[in-house]
């Protein structure tokens, strides 16, 4: 097997063999170009699957038999099939290796087979892990309850093009995760992707955690109840365990403008002695809200150094609803004006439902 250079692509939406050709090497050039003149490439996702330790080799030897397959020295290797060209690259960590593989396609149906095509192909290799452990709180009556659970597919569903109002995402994230300030607001109407694109910053930054820290657990803090804060025990866990990431998901009256502010007693102040206080560790903490205005917010919260960003999630214009729809299928005739994420993935369903249906012939 030569080793050769590889592509990466870093573009969610490559609309031209020239675009992706600025991410080739010259000697390999003419290979990707000749493969892109019959091949439309739309479409990008990511999967991450753990396998067994120092067998990233054996998997190249594997896939080469079925693949048309690009291999390099730093541990990437790029795969040409009929449907789809993925790039695969390794990362190590103490119990495991990582495989992180990139499928480009020409829609989200083609790149979901594909991927399940190479997990299958990959089956003999992988192993059982838990990258993402939530540790998830709620307040009743009788004290806080926390549940943990594991979630084994961190490859978060996401579609840059339904957040076209962030620029170059993987950037923005990485900014983000590198950053002295603790605090991530994500606001805006309901269904507005608010929860989705939360998901996928926890699976950019899981990663960056097991490249850089060599941990083999992500542990995240998760609580949707804003009277955990009632609870003692919460902000003692907040402050004296480890997690890597907080999410607090609807939380509108806690972080709102007309909270109560007197002093110390309120959840506000809690969650402000956390991210810049002096029992501060600068953990980073995502807030999602239903809050509409970035004015409706507390001062306090936003303040530069604290917050990271106010990000205002908002309904996809017509243009927006076209592209997203197009990254998916171009059969689909949609025709939506100005409409949120949820309802766009509603009526897709929907429309591809009847596709099917209108599809099948005879009895």
């Amino acid at each position: 097997m030569t080793s050769q250079n590889i592509m990466t692509i870093n573009s969610p939406h490559i609309a031209s063999i020239e675009t992706l050709l600025e991410y080739q090497k010259p000697f390999i050039n003419a290979r990707i170009g000749e493969y892109l003149k019959t091949h439309s490439i739309a479409c990008r996702r990511t999967y991450k699957i753990a396998i067994k330790k120092n067998t990233f080799d054996k998997v190249c030897q594997s896939l080469e038999s079925k693949y048309e397959l690009f291999s390099t020295y730093d541990n990437r290797a790029t795969i040409l099939d009929e449907n789809f060209i993925a790039e695969l690259w390794i990362f190590g960590v103490s119990s495991y290796s990582g495989l992180t593989v990139n499928i480009a396609s020409c829609s989200l149906t083609s790149c979901e087979k594909s991927i399940e095509k190479l997990k299958n192909d990959l089956k003999e290799y992988s192993i059982e892990t838990t990258p993402i452990r939530y540790e998830v709180c709620q307040y009743d009556t009788g004290g806080l309850i926390t549940t943990s659970y594991s979630d084994l597919d961190n490859s978060a569903q996401f579609n840059p093009l339904a957040v076209p109002f962030i620029e170059n995402i993987d950037s923005y994230i990485d900014k983000f995760i590198t950053s002295n300030a603790s605090i991530l607001i994500l606001y805006g109407l309901p269904g507005t992707g608010k929860s989705t694109f939360a998901k996928y910053i926890l699976s950019k930054m899981q990663e960056y955690v097991i490249n850089t820290i060599d941990k083999p657990i992500f542990n995240v803090l998760y609580s949707c109840d804003e009277n955990v804060f009632q609870s003692a025990q919460f902000f003692d866990i907040m402050v004296y365990q480890e997690y890597d990431a907080i999410v607090l998901e609807d939380f509108n009256q806690t972080i709102h403008k007309n909270t109560d502010d007197q002093s110390g007693l309120n959840p506000l102040n809690k969650l402000l002695s956390i991210t810049d206080g002096v029992i501060s560790k600068r953990q980073k903490i995502i807030i999602t809200t239903n809050i509409e205005s970035k004015t409706q917010i507390h001062n306090a919260l936003v303040r530069p150094g604290r917050c990271f960003d106010a990000v205002n999630f908002r309904n996809l214009d017509s243009a927006e609803v076209n592209n997203l729809g197009d990254s998916y299928s171009k059969e689909l005739e949609l025709q939506m004006k100005s409409i949120s994420v949820s309802e766009f993935y509603a009526k897709y369903h929907e429309e591809q439902n009847s596709i099917i249906v209108s599809s099948k012939v005879g009895f």
